[in-house]
């Protein structure tokens, strides 16, 4: 999948993300299943693209549960952290994590320099993520 097909299914993901009535329980945790498959898609293209940061996802994956020092080593939270520090690397994972954050929540930042500069923080603080990779 190229970088355009990739934002071309992010932007027909975040449609459907604000069609969602919240105000009917079924359709609201249909939300977190929409997010989840954006993410799951820009982790595939980092991961087709053989970006790793530290050996993670794709050589950690070749490791047992007992090397790895996590029960759930393969966390929300894990992956969370090596987009953010890929957006901080690589300029096509910023393109497409602006405009998965923008199509999704399109008021979040004023700017594509303040997402990126929040991806950096959260990355650089030290205390925004409780884990490494």
């Amino acid at each position: 999948m190229t970088a355009k097909d990739l934002k071309d299914k992010i932007t027909e993901l975040a449609q459907e993300y604000a069609s969602v009535d919240e105000k009917n329980f079924d359709d609201f945790c249909n939300l977190e299943l929409i997010e989840w498959k954006a993410n799951k898609l820009i982790i595939e293209y980092c991961e087709s693209n053989g970006y790793m940061i530290n050996g993670f996802p794709t050589e950690k994956k070749k490791l047992s549960d007992e090397e790895l020092d996590d029960e759930d080593y393969f966390s929300p939270e894990r992956y969370e952290l090596y987009l953010d520090m890929l957006t901080n690397q690589k300029e096509d994972i910023a393109e497409i994590m602006w405009h998965f954050t923008n199509s999704f929540w399109p008021n979040t930042f004023e700017s594509k320099q303040e997402f990126l500069d929040t991806a950096i923080e959260r990355v650089e603080s030290g205390s925004y993520y409780s884990i490494k990779l």
